[in-house]
C-alpha cells in the first residue's frame, strides 16, 4: 500500500495517545490534546470533532487549529457523520475529490450524544478501509478510558474498598524487607479474592523480571510458567495500560494474557501498572479460574497500585541500592540527633551559629531589594480599518499572537458584492471602449476609458478593504485588553478600538524602591531579579532609568525604578508578572547589613 512506511512509523502518536488514558489535566486540555494527536496519527489534512444535538451535528473542535473549512465539506462530513450509526464499528469511511473523509465515533460511557471525529486524508496518503478501522479502534475508547479514571479520583472509594485497601497496607507496612512485602502483598490479593495464582514483577531497563508469585516463596525464572507470566507482564508494560482478558469490550492487544491463560488453565488474566511520577515501576498479574473479575476487585487492585508505587520504590532501593540506603540511614539519624531528649546538642549547634556569626561580621556583598513588575515598552491599539460587522475573533484576553496572526475577522459579503458588481462594470466599459475604437469615434473612446479608469480604481479600493477585514497582529505581543468573543455580528466604525496589545519584544523590570534607599542607586548599576513563579532562578538586570520624583504606594514614598532585561531576557516572561529584585550595592560590613535599618529608625525616633 502506498505511504505503508509512513503510517508505521506512526508508534510515537500511539505511546502519546495511550498515555492519555491517564491523563491528569481538566477535560478541556485532554480532548484538544486527543483530538490533535489522532490527527497527526492519521496523517489528517483536517479534521472536525462533531457532537450531535439529536438534529444538526455541531462542531466542537478543529484540528489544525483556526482552520477555515469550505461549508459544502462541512456539510458532507456531517452526513457522513451520520452515517457512523449503521456503519460497521461506528466507522464511515468515504472518497471525495483528491481527499478521503472518515468518521468515527469515541467510545464514552453513558454517552447522551454521539461524538464523532472526522479526518480528512489526502488521496497519497490513503488507506484500505479494514486497516483504517482497525487503527480507529485503537484509539476509540481512550476517552472512555479517562473520564472512568477521573471518575474514580474524583468521587473516591467505597467505604468497603477502602477498608480492604487499608488492611492490605497495614500487614504491608508490618513486613520486613522487600522480598517479604511482596509476598504478603500477591498472598494477600490471592486469598481475599480467590484467585489462582497473583504475581508481581519490577521494570528494569524496559522489561520487567519477575519477583514474586502468591504461596510460593521460590521460584525459577526460567521455568516455562514464569516466563509466560513475564510476558504478560511486558504486554501490559508496552502499551503502558492495564489488560484484562478476556474484554471483548478493548480492542488491546492480548495475545500473551491468552497464552498465559491457555496455559494455565484460567478464564481470567488480569495485569495492573503500577506507576510513579507517571512512569510504570511495576506490574501486578492475577490469574483467575472461570469467574470474572469484580468492579470491586479491580477498584482494589487499582487503588493498591496507586497507594503503593512510593513503598516498593523505596523498599527497593532500600534492598539493592546501598547508597540509597546510606541516604535513609543518614537521615533517620539526624531524625535522632535533633529530637527532644537531645539538649546538649542543640546547644552546641546554637554556639556554632553563634561562632559562625561572629566570623561572618566582615565584608559581605549588599543587596537592595525591591519589588518588581514586568511592563511592556511597546503597547498599542488595533482599530477598526473600515465600517463593518465583527464576523469573528481569533483571541481573548491573555492570549500571546506572533507577527501577522490573525485577530479579528470582519464581515465582507456586502465589499464581495460591490466587488462582483464592479468587475462587472468593467467588462462592460471595456467593452464599450473596443466598440468605441471600432468605430474610430474617439470622444466616446475617451470618456469610456475614463469611467473605466474610475470603476477599475474603485475595485482596488474595494479590494484593499476586503484585504483590511482581516485584522492581523502588527508585531510579537500579547492582548491585554479586549474580548470580542460576544460582539460577533456587531457593528463598528472605522477607528473604532478593539483590541490593546502589548509588544513582547522590548519588556523592561518596573521596581518600586522605598525612598529611605534611593542613595544607594545610581544608573548603570547591576542586580538579578526572581519571579514569583520560579523563585530559585535569578536573571540579570541593569538599572536604566530613575524617576526623579517618588510616589506614594500604601502609605510610604518610593521611587520607580527602571531596569533593562535584554541580557536575560525569557521567552515565557510576560507584562504584569513580579518578583523581587536585588541590586548590587557592593560590599558592606555584616553587621551594618543586619543593623543598619534599626539603626536608621532609632535615629530617627530618637532624633539622635
Amino acid at each position: 500500500m502506498k505511504n505503508a512506511r509512513q503510517w508505521q512509523n506512526s508508534s510515537q502518536y500511539i505511546e502519546r495517545l495511550l498515555e492519555l488514558r491517564y491523563f491528569n489535566g481538566n477535560p478541556v486540555e485532554f480532548w484538544h490534546q486527543f483530538f490533535a494527536q489522532a490527527g497527526s496519527f492519521f496523517h489528517a489534512e483536517h479534521a472536525l470533532l462533531l457532537v450531535s444535538d439529536q438534529k444538526h451535528w455541531v462542531t466542537r473542535l478543529v484540528y489544525p487549529e483556526g482552520t477555515a473549512l469550505a461549508p459544502d465539506t462541512i456539510r458532507f462530513m456531517a452526513e457522513l457523520a451520520d452515517k457512523t450509526r449503521t456503519a460497521p464499528n461506528n466507522l464511515a469511511i468515504d472518497s471525495r475529490g483528491e481527499h478521503q473523509f472518515i468518521c468515527g465515533q469515541i467510545e464514552l460511557e453513558q454517552q447522551k450524544s454521539p461524538v464523532v471525529i472526522c479526518l480528512i486524508i489526502r488521496k497519497s496518503n490513503e488507506q484500505a478501509p479494514d486497516l483504517l478501522r482497525n487503527l480507529f479502534q485503537l484509539i476509540a475508547d481512550i476517552p472512555k478510558s479517562y473520564l472512568y479514571n477521573t471518575y474514580l479520583k474524583q468521587q473516591g472509594i467505597q467505604n468497603k474498598t477502602a477498608l480492604e485497601v487499608l488492611e492490605i497496607l497495614t500487614l504491608l507496612q508490618q513486613s520486613e524487607g522487600y522480598k517479604q512485602s511482596l509476598i504478603t502483598l500477591c498472598n494477600e490479593i490471592c486469598t481475599r479474592y480467590q484467585y489462582l495464582n497473583v504475581s508481581f514483577g519490577w521494570v528494569n531497563n524496559g522489561y520487567v523480571q519477575l519477583e514474586a508469585i502468591s504461596q510460593n516463596e521460590k521460584f525459577n525464572r526460567s521455568m516455562t510458567y514464569c516466563q509466560a507470566i513475564e510476558n504478560a507482564m511486558e504486554e501490559a508494560l508496552d502499551q503502558n495500560s492495564e489488560i484484562i482478558f478476556p474484554d471483548n469490550s478493548s480492542h488491546q492487544i492480548n495475545i500473551n494474557h491468552r497464552a498465559l491463560s491457555k496455559q494455565n488453565d484460567c478464564g481470567v488474566v488480569i495485569s495492573l501498572p503500577i506507576r510513579k511520577n507517571s512512569e510504570v515501576i511495576a506490574i501486578v498479574t492475577a490469574e483467575k479460574r472461570n469467574d470474572e473479575a469484580t468492579s470491586d476487585e479491580l477498584t482494589l487492585l487499582r487503588i493498591l497500585c496507586d497507594q503503593l508505587a512510593d513503598k516498593l520504590w523505596n523498599l527497593k532501593l532500600d534492598d539493592k541500592n546501598w547508597a540509597m540506603r546510606s541516604v535513609h540511614h543518614v537521615k533517620r539519624k539526624a531524625s535522632q540527633w535533633f529530637g527532644i531528649d537531645n539538649s546538649f546538642l542543640k546547644l552546641s549547634v546554637l554556639t556554632t551559629v553563634v561562632v559562625i556569626m561572629t566570623i561572618g561580621l566582615t565584608s559581605w556583598p549588599y543587596r537592595i531589594e525591591a519589588e518588581f513588575v514586568i511592563k511592556a515598552e511597546d503597547s498599542f491599539y488595533v482599530t477598526a480599518p473600515i465600517d463593518g460587522y465583527i464576523q469573528s475573533s481569533h483571541v481573548k484576553t491573555g492570549d500571546s499572537v506572533l507577527n501577522k496572526q490573525p485577530l479579528v475577522q470582519l464581515n465582507t459579503d456586502d465589499l464581495k458584492l460591490q466587488e462582483a458588481n464592479l468587475v462587472a462594470d468593467l467588462n462592460r466599459l471595456k467593452r464599450e471602449v473596443e466598440k468605441h475604437r471600432a468605430k474610430n469615434a474617439l470622444a466616446e473612446m475617451r470618456i469610456a476609458n475614463s469611467r473605466y479608469q474610475q470603476s477599475y480604481i474603485r475595485l482596488q479600493q474595494v479590494r484593499e478593504y476586503i484585504n483590511k477585514a482581516t485584522i492581523t497582529a502588527p508585531d510579537n505581543s500579547v492582548v491585554v485588553e479586549g474580548d470580542l468573543s460576544r460582539m460577533h455580528g456587531a457593528p463598528v466604525r472605522k477607528g473604532d478600538v478593539l483590541l490593546q496589545l502589548s509588544s513582547l519584544s522590548q519588556l523592561s523590570a518596573e521596581l518600586m524602591l522605598d525612598e529611605s534607599l534611593i542613595h544607594e542607586i545610581h544608573k548603570g548599576q547591576t542586580g538579578s531579579i526572581s519571579f514569583q513563579s520560579q523563585p530559585d532562578k535569578e536573571y540579570p538586570i541593569q538599572i536604566s532609568r530613575i524617576s526623579p520624583a517618588a510616589l506614594v504606594k500604601d502609605g510610604n514614598n518610593v521611587f520607580t525604578l527602571t531596569a533593562d532585561l535584554n541580557a536575560g531576557k525569557q521567552s515565557w516572561w510576560h507584562p504584569g508578572m513580579t518578583g523581587i529584585a536585588k541590586i548590587d550595592a557592593g560590599e558592606r560590613n555584616l553587621f551594618w547589613i543586619l543593623t543598619h535599618q534599626t539603626s536608621n529608625y532609632l535615629r530617627l525616633f530618637f532624633w539622635i
